[in-house]
């Protein structure tokens, strides 16, 4: 895996947009120097001046531009609470890049193809190889989405012409991004809602997205989308983000096709460098990984949950 450098360094709020009933996306001035790879997290301290809360919080990196950091978060207690009521130009304390990122994207000097560098482990026996990547698949739950958005603008830069192909399950259609940010991203969207808003739509957004009703493994069974998602020649790349329910869900899903596959963990991190050990998980050949250090990108392969 690249490094880049640790910074903890005190950064300027840019934006602090709702952009929809659910969302906000918070930009943060980058600091030099500060560079990331897609997968990787930063921890943030949302009161510098502050114990309270306590604990930084983890976000995933959503976009990286020349000046700004940028994360999407949703609202769910107290941290982000107080993060949503931020102002433009007020501090945060950020710490990162941190963990590991995901699957190593180079292009081939001998035609325009795009290889990924595969780390798994098979028969308890780590495995690196570099793999033809013809098609990826990004299966996001709710705020899960963040890190993917990011690694599928790395794979359009290098290769437009690799099909990108979003699967985004969320509660209801008031979760979904906003149409600006995955236009341009991804060939083909499959939106998934568990329950179904009262005067909500229920067709496509757009000529090629869609919307049905359960949750992302359903998705992934419907004989519409399966067509989509599916090759002969192995070379669809399978990048997954969710609660564990829908990790575990999909780890099952895919033991009928052994499609590669990495999972973005979520878990709760009180630290960010394995010193609280709250974030274990399961290692498949025993022992343990911890999310903020071996994470939180792994191969499908890797964890046992």
């Amino acid at each position: 895996m690249e490094k880049v450098k640790i910074i903890d360094t005190q950064v300027s709020i840019t934006k602090n947009d709702r952009i929809n009933e659910h969302f906000y996306i918070l930009g943060v001035s980058r600091p030099d120097p500060f560079d990331a790879f897609a997968g990787q997290f930063v921890n943030i301290q949302i009161e510098p001046d502050s114990l309270n809360p306590l604990l930084r919080r983890p976000f995933s990196i959503f976009y990286l531009d020349k000046y700004e950091i940028g994360i999407l978060y949703q609202v769910k207690g107290e941290g982000t609470k107080i993060l949503s009521t931020k102002k433009v130009g007020s501090t945060l304390k950020l710490l990162g890049p941190l963990g590991n990122h995901f699957p190593e994207l180079k292009k081939s000097g001998d035609d325009i193809a795009v290889y990924y560098k595969k780390e798994s482990i098979s028969n308890n026996i780590s495995c690196i190889e570099m793999k033809k990547l013809k098609k990826a698949v990004f299966i996001a739950g709710g705020v899960g989405i963040a890190p993917l958005i990011y690694y599928a603008k790395k794979i359009k830069e290098l290769d437009f012409n690799i099909q990108n192909i979003l699967i985004h399950g969320c509660k209801n259609n008031q979760y979904f991004l906003p149409e600006d940010y995955t236009k341009y991203l991804f060939d083909i969207k499959f939106f998934s809602q568990e329950v179904e808003l009262e005067n909500s739509f229920n067709s496509s957004i757009s000529g090629k997205d869609f919307i049905y009703d359960g949750n992302v493994i359903d998705l992934l069974n419907n004989n519409n989308v399966e067509k989509y998602i599916h090759d002969d020649d192995r070379k669809t790349l399978y990048l997954v983000c969710g609660p564990d329910p829908m990790i575990k869900a999909f780890i099952k899903w895919n033991l009928n096709y052994g499609y590669d596959a990495y999972l973005s963990l979520e878990s709760f991190m009180g630290c960010g460098f394995n010193v609280c050990l709250g974030c274990a998980i399961p290692r498949s050949d025993g022992g343990y990984l911890y999310v903020c250090k071996d994470g939180p990108i792994v191969h499908y392969t890797t964890i046992s949950i």
